[in-house]
Formats: C-alpha cells, sequence, structure tokens
C-alpha cells in the first residue's frame, strides 16, 4: 500500500516518530512518503530529512497552526497515488477532511488534544494511542488503537563512557531539546544547585537545542556558576541519533509534561537508569530501574492542552540524586537495564501490528457532527480562513514583522 505521512520532518521528537513509523511500514513492504509541513529549517537535497520520497511544504509560516495548502496537498496525493495518510500532531482540521473528501483513508497519530477537540477525532478512519494516558480519552472510538511505544534498541544501545572505569563522578545526563522548560530543565538545575552545596562529586551533561539562558533567563546565574564550578557542561548543538545518552550514567528527565516521552525509553535502551516525573506518560515507562519524582502542583496550561502541566519536586529529585551518589553499584546494573528495555520497549516488536492496521483499515461512514466539530475547531479563531487564505497571510506577516521591528528597540 502506498502511505503518507504528514508531519515535521527534520531533527526532533516528532519527526523521530514518524521516521519509526516510517520505518517499520517500510520493512512490512509499504511504500510510504513524507509530506512536510511548515516551519521546518532549510535542508540540502539528498541529505537526511530531505530524502527523494520527502516532499516539503512552499509555505513557511502562517497563522494557523500546522497549515496546508489545499492544492499543493492534493497535488502531493495524487503524484505519489497515496491511498492512506497518517497525520502526525495536525492541529488544523481541514487537511483531515480534504483527505476524506478525495478518498483516502486517514489515522491520527495521537498527541495534541484540547477538550473540545476529542470527538472531532471520530473523523478518522483509525486512532493510534502509543500511551495508557492517551488510550484512556480515546478507548470509546471503535477506531481506537492502543499501540505501546517504544525505541530503536539497535540504535540506541549501549556504548563504552567514561564511568566505565573506576573512581569517576557521576554524570547525570538530561535533554532538554527545543523546549527547556517544559522538559524542566529549570528543576534539574534547581536541584542541582541544592545538590553541590552538600555534595558536589557529580557532574551534569545537558543536551539542548536552544540557549538555556535564553529559555529559563531566571536561572542565568545558577548556570553559569555550576559551569564555573566545572558540574555542568552544556552541549548546545543539534546531535542525531544516537545522541549523547553514552556519555551519561544517569538519565534525569523532570519534565512537565509529555505526549509520549521518547528519550525514556530511549535513555533506558543504552543502559541508564532513569528518574521522571511521577505522572503520565512519564512514569509509564516505570521499571526496577526508573526512580519517580514527587509531583508538587499541577496546572493547566495556557493553550488548553486537555492534560494539566505536572511541575516535580526539585526537593524530592535532589534526594533521587543523591541515591546514585551514595552508591556507585548502579554502574554495574547497565545490562539488566539494557534488557529490561529490550522486553518491554523494543518498537520493532511494539509496532508489528502497524502494518496489519494499514492493510485492514476501512473508510467509516462519515460523521456529520464530527465534521460539524471540526470546521467549529478551525474557523472559530479565524473565520472563512480558506476563503480569505492571502489576506490572512499578509496580516500575519505584517504583525510578525511589527513583533521583530518592536524587539530591536
Amino acid at each position: 500500500m502506498k502511505v503518507g505521512i504528514v508531519t515535521a520532518w527534520f531533527e526532533r521528537g516528532a519527526a523521530y516518530v514518524s521516521k519509526q513509523i516510517r520505518d517499520v511500514l517500510t520493512q512490512q513492504n509499504h511504500e510510504v512518503f513524507i509530506f512536510c509541513r511548515h516551519l521546518c529549517p532549510e535542508i540540502s537535497k539528498g541529505e537526511q530529512w530531505n530524502e527523494s520520497f520527502v516532499t516539503r511544504a512552499k509555505r513557511q509560516e502562517s497563522p494557523m497552526p500546522t497549515d496546508i495548502n489545499k492544492k499543493e496537498f492534493l497535488s502531493w496525493i495524487d503524484g505519489e497515488n497515496i491511498e492512506l495518510i497518517i497525520f502526525n500532531e495536525q492541529h488544523y482540521w481541514q487537511p483531515v477532511l480534504w483527505a476524506k473528501e478525495h478518498g483516502i483513508k486517514v489515522v491520527a497519530y495521537v498527541d495534541y488534544y484540547k477538550e473540545d477537540t476529542v470527538k472531532a477525532f471520530g473523523v478518522y478512519d483509525q486512532i493510534w494511542c502509543n500511551t495508557k494516558r492517551h488510550f484512556s480519552v480515546f478507548e470509546h472510538f471503535d477506531q481506537a488503537k492502543y499501540i505501546p511505544w517504544g525505541t530503536d534498541v539497535q540504535i540506541f544501545a549501549p556504548q563504552k563512557n567514561k564511568n566505565d572505569q573506576a573512581n569517576k563522578k557521576v554524570t547525570f545526563f538530561h535533554s532538554a531539546g527545543m523546549s527547556p522548560l517544559r522538559k524542566g530543565t529549570d528543576i534539574f538545575i534547581r536541584a542541582a544547585t541544592d545538590l553541590a552545596k552538600t555534595n558536589p562529586h557529580f557532574e551534569m551533561l545537558v543536551h539542548s537545542q536552544v540557549s538555556l539562558e535564553d529559555a529559563i533567563p531566571d536561572l542565568a546565574e545558577e548556570i553559569a556558576t555550576l559551569k564555573e564550578h566545572g558540574i555542568l557542561t552544556v552541549v548546545f548543538e543539534t546531535v542525531g541519533a544516537p545522541g549523547l545518552y553514552h556519555l551519561g550514567d544517569v538519565y534525569v528527565y523532570p519534565s512537565r509534561l509529555e505526549g509520549i516521552g521518547l528519550t525514556i525509553a530511549e535513555a533506558l535502551s543504552v543502559g541508564l537508569p532513569t528518574i521522571v516525573t511521577n505522572e503520565p506518560p512519564m512514569n509509564e515507562f516505570s521499571s526496577p530501574y526508573c526512580q519517580t519524582i514527587k509531583v508538587q502542583k499541577r496546572y493547566a496550561r495556557a493553550d488548553g492542552y486537555y492534560w494539566p502541566q505536572s511541575i516535580a519536586s526539585a526537593e524530592d529529585l535532589v534526594e533521587k540524586m543523591s541515591t546514585y551518589l551514595n552508591d556507585l553499584d548502579f554502574l554495574l546494573l547497565k545490562d539488566k537495564v539494557r534488557n529490561f528495555a529490550l522486553q518491554n520497549f523494543s518498537w520493532r516488536e511494539n509496532s508489528r501490528c502497524l502494518g496489519e492496521l494499514v492493510m485492514t483499515c476501512e473508510p467509516l461512514a462519515s460523521d456529520k457532527d464530527c465534521e460539524v466539530v471540526a470546521h467549529q475547531i478551525d474557523f472559530y479563531k479565524l473565520p472563512y480562513f480558506e476563503k480569505l487564505r492571502p489576506i490572512y497571510y499578509f496580516a500575519y506577516d505584517i504583525h510578525r514583522l511589527i513583533k521583530k521591528l518592536k524587539g530591536r528597540k
């Protein structure tokens, strides 16, 4: 079958999800094409993330999140003879309806939804949920499927690191990605600052795709102090899989909110014990080698996402980190951590059903109520967006220009 995936397609978590789905379907003899939405960086033709099977949308900015140009989108469908489309984190509902009207079967990879958008997911012919938390919201739909998440355990595998030698400091590794605040980098910095006052014999390695000082300016002084004392190292660059896990001993991830929590499975697969927020889906990767941090408080996100943010306790994180400093025997458990991941978080094993799901997917009878909801979701903020698209683009560009000029003052 010829399958399309509508997604982001560059070095970020959402793209790795799509890549893992594509790899599995390709291995199961499906032909898979990528439609890369806007807001992706420029990548030279032929390089990773811009291969021959990728079509990159021309429009790079839009006032509508995950916007797609209808003409360009339908041209891609017809040009590649797409039969089924998997939408990854599609916030703008019109493309889903366009595909259905075009006779294409549609599948949702579930990540982003609000209370007022859950019902609209009924327009999809299948709904793929990779966490128990997501499935709990959509299981009332007959077409909802639970597919436990996993990772490529061949790529994310243990490597020899500096702490394979005796008498080395414990390194706590943390991935801040493109969203340090959401991933709890600030909580990690606060905890490390407190821990260093009583036990400075550890190291921190943070991998970030943005400047930490810009992302969490309130902690700029603490970040500088930890660097000056030789405790904190920040790798500020894009690093492809398998990343930098092999440079750490323990993975610390006090994330506020996750769609899946990709990096937790990756860290376990590399053999690192983990410390994560005691909230789904982070604690769904719980294991004998996973410690959880108490949740201090919860509050709603400004954009109205279905689940609240969970703020992990920095004080409790200090205690959890201390346990590894007080007992270095955990360094001998890497193989056991790895084996647990192989048994539970192998994406190849967990995703064996994908090929069959694609082949057995049947178009559902049009649910007018769901379609009405989908239309309302898109248009209650930007009325007649499709008819007035050029005007909205122009107004949006002017708005961005004004903000940019103000920022220079």
